[in-house]
């Protein structure tokens, strides 16, 4: 059966972009800058404008880039960012404003998987290229080569990707940017002690909010002890930073203390964390939302940029199915080497939208990044054999390594198998496994029902003599279910008027 991870934890580790939308999100402002400064007047803008009209220069260039990023003014320096990006000699700092620019301004389409070139494995080899060619003049420049390793983990190139990112340390070793890529780097190559240990090593850690909250939520992953809590708590009762920028802070400690039973002080943080939040700090706040009934998300999610994580929950729990996939596809596409939005959004076009072509492309998709994410194998060969693929599915199937993930993937596999065996003619068989995946899940209701209603799915289709025992059965395990994909599986059974006939 397809399904999504088990959405058990979720951390406020760091988000991983390229450099220049990590700056267009406002991640790399300065600490200093707070919310009642406005770096930029209108009139300092204004100002450029008139002499770029005079003489176009790079430097001029630069200001009015600098101008419209600060001032929301994108389509006016356009001109500005075509000669930046054809300067020869301009630094790969004002290039990468530069595209960030021109990102903003052109066309927006509906996202797909399949359309979207920039992460396609033969672009990303582009890009690798044109990274390369760019590190030969500026041999030290850390930004390029931190989007180096991004663009090697892409394609699933890990010691690439690795090698890359330890040059960007060594090159920037107390850089914003580069320690919480480095640290989320690590963390997809399930290595969190090194990921820990980068950020703990920098003296920059105990200064910056944006470190401080990597650092925790880090700490959290790695099951370590939290430290640094104290200047933690100093940073967010000081007057020193913004609230963007103490945002994630506020959420990773927030979690902390909600992890801890410290409710009243849990909810206090999380709700500083949405004054003026990051994108994960929405996305953290909902997902709580979701397990402390108390916890009321009132931000307009779809006015915090890049909100796409926290809009796919929402719509899921909406039982918006369509609006929630695309949502996934949209954080998949701002965060390709994370096997999270592709599990969720393969299982959400395979079993929720029945769709398993579209289920095909999701589950391949990330498994560019993660070529042996089990889940992700696992849904591609559901996928599969719902087309009627049924050789290609088994050979997916096989390929999944064996691993003790507890009763989550055990239940999962053992479900597919049975599937598998449903389509090849195998009913009995087919069903002594389903049989097996409903035990294996026992302390676990939701996996339970599902595997209960995926067995039912197999007996309509094997045309099975009576499945109203069945029906029977799913309803019993439903009973005191809440998550609304199970519950609109089993809606659809039940609005079947003759399930015997089917």
């Amino acid at each position: 059966m397809s399904l999504g991870v088990k959405d058990d934890k979720r951390r406020v580790i760091p988000r991983w972009r390229d450099s220049a939308t990590t700056i267009q999100v406002g991640e790399l402002s300065p600490l200093k800058a707070l919310r009642s400064t406005v770096l930029i007047e209108s009139s300092d803008f204004e100002d450029s404008l008139k002499e770029w009209c005079e003489q176009q220069t790079p430097g001029i260039a630069y200001d009015i880039i600098v101008g419209a990023m600060a001032l929301n003014r994108f389509s006016e320096a356009r001109p500005a960012a075509e000669l930046i990006l054809g300067f020869p000699t301009a630094s790969p700092f004002s290039q990468s404003l530069a595209k960030a620019v021109l990102d903003q301004i052109k066309p927006r389409q509906a996202p797909t998987i399949s359309s979207e070139p920039e992460f396609s494995h033969k672009l990303a080899q582009v890009q690798i290229a044109a990274i390369k060619r760019t590190l030969i003049d500026y041999p030290m420049n850390p930004l390029l080569w931190a989007d180096l390793a991004r663009a090697y983990v892409l394609i699933g190139q890990l010691g690439p990707s690795l090698r890359a990112m330890r040059r960007a340390v060594e090159a920037a070793p107390n850089n914003r940017y580069i320690l919480r890529s480095a640290a989320r780097l690590y963390i997809h190559n399930k290595d969190t002690d090194r990921a820990l240990a980068i950020l703990s090593r920098s003296p920059a850690t105990v200064r910056d909010p944006w470190l401080l909250a990597a650092q925790i939520a880090t700490s959290e992953v790695a099951e370590a002890p939290a430290v640094n809590i104290k200047s933690a708590r100093e940073m967010l009762a000081s007057a020193s930073f913004s609230e963007l920028q103490l945002s994630e802070l506020s959420s990773a400690l927030g979690s902390m203390e909600l992890a801890a039973g410290n409710h009243k002080q849990g909810k206090k943080l999380i709700k500083q964390s949405l004054g003026t939040p990051t994108e994960n700090a929405v996305a953290q706040a909902v997902w709580l939302a979701k397990r402390i009934k108390t916890i009321n998300v009132q931000t307009d999610v779809k006015s915090v940029e890049r909100s796409y994580e926290a809009q796919a929950r929402l719509a899921y729990l909406r039982g918006s199915w369509k609006e929630s996939l695309d949502a996934f596809i949209k954080w998949g596409l701002d965060e390709p080497f994370s096997s999270r939005p592709a599990t969720f959004g393969s299982y959400l076009a395979c079993t929720l939208l029945e769709n398993p072509e579209l289920s095909e492309e999701i589950s391949n998709f990330g498994l560019r990044a993660n070529p042996t994410h089990p889940v992700l194998l696992n849904n591609k060969a559901v996928a599969l054999a719902y087309q009627g693929k049924i050789g290609e599915a088994k050979l997916v199937f096989d390929s999944i390594p064996q691993q003790k993930d507890g009763p989550f993937l055990n239940t999962t596999l053992l479900a597919t198998d049975g599937l598998l065996h449903y389509r090849s003619g195998q009913t009995a068989a087919g069903k002594a496994l389903y049989l097996k995946a409903i035990e294996a899940a026992t302390g676990d209701r939701t996996l339970k029902a599902m595997a209960i209603l995926h067995l039912l799915k197999e007996e309509i289709h094997a045309k099975a003599e009576s499945t109203s025992g069945l029906l029977t059965e799913a309803e019993r395990a439903c009973s005191e279910i809440t998550d609304p994909g199970v519950l609109a599986l089993l809606g659809r059974f039940k609005a079947m008027p003759l399930l015997n006939s089917i």
